[in-house]
């Protein structure tokens, strides 16, 4: 089933922030967190959009709970809501900056 998702994101039918996971004979659809990447157990109950990005439960602790102490952790989950607040539009994220 990956393979199908795969298939229509390179085909530019789905966009990377709005990945899908595919269950079974495709009529389950389930959000994939746009931070980790991962399926969350009870799927749109786990979680919420923004801007039409999916962020799952667990991400948004690690986000609330991250702080200046821990750089590293911290600057990771700044970079992450930065490139979803300020994309250009439905599912165009901005290029990395150059360094």
């Amino acid at each position: 089933m990956q393979e199908k998702v795969d298939k229509k994101f390179k085909l530019g039918l789905i966009s990377d922030t709005t990945k899908i996971g595919v269950i079974d004979d495709d009529r389950k659809v389930l959000p994939i967190c746009f931070l980790c990447n991962l399926v969350p157990q009870e799927g749109m109950r786990s979680g919420f959009f923004l801007k039409g990005v999916f962020i799952c439960t667990q991400c948004e602790q690690e986000i609330i709970s991250s702080n200046v102490e821990e750089p590293e952790k911290y600057n990771i989950a700044i970079a992450k809501l930065r490139e979803i607040l300020f994309k250009k539009g439905p599912g165009k994220l901005l290029p990395e900056p150059n360094q």
